[in-house]
């Protein structure tokens, strides 16, 4: 037989008149130390809650709690259908919530019912009362309504704080027809409170869905309710945008990354074909992407065919005098096409060179920016690999912007390529014969006594560092030498050449007294293996 108090027999059997025969205070607690409301919370009841939610010092007793406590009053208040607690409940917000409703001085609570001495701490949403208000049918609806409307009420025009979460649970939950519901009323929210022009106490606010939402979707590959995010996100953005009382930080996943997204799950496609398409971003081939593939084969087959740059997009085509897909390009480009309109290729190339080679603006400025610098971002990484820094007070090239034309450009762009190809088959060389002298193995070598063994792999690698990396000619001794004359650390450089010297000794048995020590070797694998730009 287990024994329990009378209190806690009271919220077990739900028993309103057994408590009300107790005659006890709200805070009264136990010989187990627990009041009537960590027996109701418990329990779950609700006839015993009801009596207690409409007793005299019920809003007296509710300061001070810890958020659990909130948390359990406001989700039996949802499940004993006490409708007054919509007003409450669209002003607070999920628990885990990252999202910054710039609230201000409001950020952290709420009064009671709106009450100015009641304070109910604002994050304490839970996902228990989320999934009450999406899926239990028993609630009262009215509440349910409220959490799933715009508000428009005095200075305050704002959905429920929490609704980006409801979309998050539904989502979670692996519920897509609810969630394409709730998105098109986000969307539908944002655009009426868009419109509302703010002025000094008044609230706007907007559904901003997290990005743990926008990840989960691209995880399931929900590509129509990522779309309909992104729109509901982006009105918040660019309502925003210029203001410095609401931050522009909604999150917003762009069209390379849902197609990145696309690419990365298309089964219809090998790896080296996804490698190659998520390197191509609206036909532009992103050069670093490509050379952090690692494939040496994949990056001799696209860098000269696709384009690294709009000049190799608008090239051809004047060429080829295709006056048709010219204007297409321009116009969405959104730069002028009076060149191509006149038929006067010459000076539209003249034009396209100083738009998308230097660091030309154009005559027509707006407040808008323009369509073509979202086009110049395809390319900018890229140029660094076909400019040359020091030239830059001159224009590229070291040509005046008036003579730059667009055959210096892309013979720019094919030596920059071709420079690309050679250091990758440098590379490809100095890895065939530095693959496995790693500084591991070193040590472990010289720890063994080898000796021998160490001096000449370390020539090895030294000489491939030397002829590959650093590009400089001759035999080892003059590679060596030409190495010194440019290096800061003479002493090293000094032992280098003796570690050469002793090399010479042990390969061609040089009658030489010359010696080396294992604290000078360590030296040297040090230095060797840093100037190695692998490790």
């Amino acid at each position: 037989m287990v024994t329990i108090s009378r209190l806690e027999l009271c919220a077990k059997k739900d028993d309103v008149e057994l408590y009300k025969e107790l005659k006890l205070s709200l805070s009264y607690k136990d010989e187990n130390g627990k009041t009537i409301f960590d027996y109701v919370f418990k329990y779950e009841s609700k006839e015993v809650f009801k009596y207690l939610l409409n007793s005299a010092n019920f809003e007296h007793y509710l300061n001070g709690h810890n958020p659990d406590f909130y948390e359990s009053l406001y989700y039996m208040r949802i499940k004993c259908g006490d409708v007054k607690v919509s007003r409450d409940l669209i002003r607070l917000d999920y628990e885990k919530s990252t999202i910054n409703h710039h609230l201000g001085e409001y950020e952290k609570h709420i009064g009671y019912n709106g009450s100015q001495y009641v304070h109910v701490p604002r994050k304490i949403i839970s996902d228990r009362i989320i999934d009450m208000i999406l899926y239990d049918n028993k609630i009262d609806q009215s509440i349910k309504e409220a959490m799933l409307t715009n508000h428009h009420e005095k200075n305050f025009y704002s959905p429920a704080f929490s609704y980006p979460y409801l979309v998050h649970y539904a989502v979670c939950k692996g519920d897509f027809k609810l969630v394409k519901e709730l998105l098109e009323k986000a969307v539908e929210f944002n655009l009426e409170n868009k419109s509302i022009e703010y002025y000094q106490g008044r609230y706007i606010g907007y559904v901003d869905i997290s990005k743990e939402t926008f990840l989960k979707l691209l995880e399931q590959e929900k590509y129509d309710l990522i779309e309909l995010a992104n729109q509901c996100n982006k009105i918040y953005k660019e309502k925003y945008s210029n203001n410095t009382l609401y931050k522009n930080d909604a999150f917003v996943l762009s069209n390379d990354e849902i197609e990145a997204n696309k690419i990365k799950h298309d089964r219809n496609l090998s790896q080296k074909e996804k490698d190659l398409k998520l390197c191509l971003h609206d036909g532009i081939l992103n050069i670093d992407e490509l050379l952090a593939t690692k494939d040496y084969k994949l990056i001799k087959e696209s860098i000269f065919k696709y384009p690294t740059s709009y000049i190799e997009v608008f090239y051809p085509l004047l060429q080829k005098k295709n006056y048709r897909e010219l204007f297409r390009l321009a116009v969405d480009m959104n730069i002028d096409s009076t060149g191509i309109r006149n038929q006067q290729l010459d000076k539209f190339s003249e034009f396209v060179t100083k738009e998308f080679w230097t660091n030309y603006k154009s005559a027509s400025t707006s407040w808008e920016k323009k369509t073509v610098d979202e086009f110049k971002k395809r390319q900018e990484p890229n140029m660094k690999y076909f400019q040359e820094q020091k030239q830059i007070s001159r224009g590229l090239l070291n040509i005046g912007r008036n003579h730059l034309k667009i055959e210096d450009c892309m013979q720019k762009i094919k030596e920059g390529k071709d420079k690309i190809l050679e250091n990758l088959s440098f590379e490809q060389e100095k890895n065939k014969l530095t693959k496995n002298l790693t500084k591991d193995f070193f040590l472990n070598e010289l720890e063994k006594g080898n000796i021998d063994r160490v001096v000449i792999n370390l020539c090895v690698k030294l000489e491939a560092i030397l002829k590959y990396q650093y590009k400089l000619e001759g035999d080892f001794q003059e590679m060596l030498d030409k190495f010194s004359g440019k290096a800061s650390d003479t002493n090293m450089t000094t032992l280098l050449n003796k570690l050469r010297m002793f090399r010479n000794k042990i390969v061609h048995a040089m009658a030489t007294d010359i010696d080396i020590s294992k604290d000078e070797l360590n030296k040297c694998i040090e230095y060797i293996c840093k100037l190695d730009d692998k490790e």
